[in-house]
């Protein structure tokens, strides 16, 4: 059995106090473990209630002959972009002859950009389907992509990009007019 020494000290571990510092680097580890977590569960619960179908290359190009059989070179649209941690985007792009003559950045007249012109979002749409099959420069591993097509003109309504460390975004066209059709997209 051991007895109490006289010495007060030498019955306890004689390892050094911790410093502040340290107690608390060592007490974040699980916070910081269990937020990870946490991120994970979120992601995967969004992607698993997300209705919007999974983005493939039968449904890509599916869209992309809709849209060049629907023969529109006059039209104007509004679509909106976010990423996360960042203030949403409205663009809206008048197209004639199948060219950008118009273009506004959040209600600002910008130069004309073809990026988010409908045969822009098509490319866009084909060069993420790119990067996420994990192949070259910039590849989208992990990310999951989403994407619904209008049913008369083909065009992309939504596109979604559900990836990690803050590579999402989400594309919507909110607004689509055809000059002339009374009918309605």
């Amino acid at each position: 059995m051991n007895e109490p020494s006289e010495n007060p000290g030498e019955d306890r571990d004689e390892r050094p106090e911790a410093r502040p510092s340290e107690r608390a680097a060592s007490g974040s580890r699980p916070a910081v473990a269990a937020l990870v977590i946490l991120a994970a569960i979120v992601v995967i619960w969004l992607v698993m209630r997300d209705s919007t179908p999974r983005l493939t290359r039968e449904a890509f190009e599916a869209g992309r002959d809709r849209w060049r059989s629907a023969g529109v070179d006059e039209y104007s649209s509004t679509l909106t972009v976010h990423n996360p941690g960042q203030t949403g985007t409205t663009y809206r792009v008048d197209v004639r002859g199948g060219r950008v003559v118009r273009f506004t950045m959040n209600d600002r007249e910008a130069p004309a950009n073809e990026a988010y012109s409908m045969a822009g979002l098509f490319e866009i749409l084909e060069r993420e389907l790119e990067l996420a099959s994990g192949r070259g420069p910039g590849s989208l591993e992990g990310a999951v992509l989403r994407a619904e097509f209008d049913p008369r003109y083909g065009f992309p309504r939504v596109y979604k990009r559900i990836a990690p460390e803050r590579k999402s975004t989400f594309i919507e066209v909110v607004a689509f007019d055809v000059p002339g059709d009374v009918s309605g997209p």
